[in-house]
């Protein structure tokens, strides 16, 4: 009997794979703890993809590129959100920096600089510490910011905290994340109480479940705040998951289009996926900037906020 040949075989291989790949950020199976971990890896297959589309074309295989178009479209676009644009300064507006620490070994220096450079109204910190926020006492970084929740214990339930210059009272923590507890307050700006909460979701690739119901967490309490709302902070998801857009998809996003990478997974390599977000419900989120900060590997992000009229 004769076998089949390698070339024959690879067809329906190649057209499997690129299946996949096309289905993979539509796919929600709740219980499959596996696809969220393997849905963490969508951002990177559209430049996978466009390298196989010039590969194909260059070799006049335009079925094949047709083909591999088409699942580039299909993977590629839940990665796009909503476009923002920049929000001026002004009297309503305000400007939210949140940054995953990196189990508070952040430079204080370049940290305290960027603080000090920006000055935004409020601040998230995550994965920190209460040394570290004396180094940045320390750097006068946060001179300004009089009011701010609870302390972050060593080894405790919490490693987020919000720094406030205006008025901040704390509300009860989101406890039912599975996880970390979440600080949240009510900040008073000048266009009204703006309740804001300090994200940090547990990671897919440590234990799925979790991740949903943090998120999930997220998403209830949104829905049910009396006032406008912000989360800010290191959500370790992307748009790449489904769990993530429908809770994005409901809010304000300053992601922008295309958003910058936040995290790398190597420290030899350069940021690679969007893990940490501002997303806002009753108020329009501006674009994003992003920082680079010494000793963590995540980026710190900017973002302003203004209510919607």
């Amino acid at each position: 009997m004769q076998l089949p040949s390698l070339r024959i075989l690879a067809v329906p291989c190649v057209v499997l794979a690129l299946t996949s790949v096309a289905l993979l950020p539509h796919l929600q199976l709740p219980g499959v703890g596996w696809l969220p971990q393997l849905q963490a890896l969508v951002p990177l297959m559209p430049p996978l993809l466009a390298v196989a589309i010039a590969v194909v074309a260059l070799r006049r295989r335009w079925r094949w590129a047709a083909v591999t178009v088409a699942v580039l479209a299909l993977a590629g676009y839940p990665l796009l959100a909503p476009s923002s644009a920049a929000i001026p300064d002004s009297a309503e507006s305000f400007s939210v920096f949140s940054f995953n620490a990196g189990r508070a070994q952040a430079d204080p220096d370049e940290l305290a600089a960027v603080i000090r450079a920006e000055h935004p109204e409020v601040l998230v910190l995550v994965e920190t510490s209460e040394p570290l926020h004396r180094e940045l006492e320390r750097r006068g970084a946060l001179a300004d910011y009089k009011y701010r929740t609870a302390p972050v214990p060593t080894g405790g339930q919490r490693d987020t905290v919000i720094f406030s210059a205006l008025p901040l009272t704390e509300l009860a923590p989101m406890s039912d994340t599975g996880w970390y507890e979440l600080p949240a307050a009510t900040v008073e700006f000048a266009g009204g109480p703006v309740m804001i909460a300090g994200v940090h979701v547990r990671s897919p690739l440590g234990e799925s479940t979790t991740w949903a119901r943090g998120l999930a967490a997220l998403s209830r309490w949104a829905d049910a705040a009396p006032a406008p709302v912000v989360l800010a902070g290191d959500f370790n998801a992307h748009r790449g998951h489904p769990a993530f857009r429908q809770l994005a998809d409901t809010m304000s996003s300053a992601d922008g289009l295309i958003a910058a990478p936040t995290w790398s997974p190597l420290p030899q390599l350069p940021s690679l996926l969007t893990i940490d977000h501002q997303l806002s419900k009753g108020l329009k989120a501006g674009h994003a900037r992003t920082f680079e900060v010494a000793g963590s590997d995540h980026r710190a992000l900017l973002a302003r906020f203004t209510p919607q009229f």
